[in-house]
């Protein structure tokens, strides 16, 4: 079994997300946008990434990157669900040459949020 260079590594999810209790899309969403940023160990954050919905949804193959195996209705609601948890940050992004809007730029949230429930 060939492994590309997308999967190599691994995606970690916050416990603080996890007691959310978040739906298995919205995990399975979450670990495909931290698979496609860069963990910065340094300052333990993830850094940012931007894969259309259509690439979460269907993938890219040219890139080794299977997808999620989910329609693009229902990436966009978990992408809601995720930025309503706390757990990631939407932002536009333009071209800058051509203004015309392109994917999203995704942040991962992935430090603590709120206060430790004991």
């Amino acid at each position: 079994m060939s492994r590309g260079k997308w999967g190599a590594g691994f995606a970690m999810v916050p416990g603080w997300l996890l007691r959310q209790k978040p739906s298995a899309n919205a995990i399975l969403v979450y670990v495909h946008l931290a698979m496609h940023g860069t963990f910065n160990v340094g300052e333990a954050r993830y850094d940012s990434c931007r894969p259309s919905k259509k690439t979460l949804a269907n993938g890219s193959p040219d890139r080794g990157y299977p997808g999620c195996g989910l329609s693009e209705q229902v990436i966009g609601r978990a992408l809601r669900e995720l930025e309503g948890l706390g757990a990631i940050k939407g932002e536009p992004f333009f071209h800058p040459r051509t203004g015309a809007q392109q994917p999203n730029v995704y942040r991962l949230i992935f430090g603590e949020v709120g206060e430790e429930t004991e």
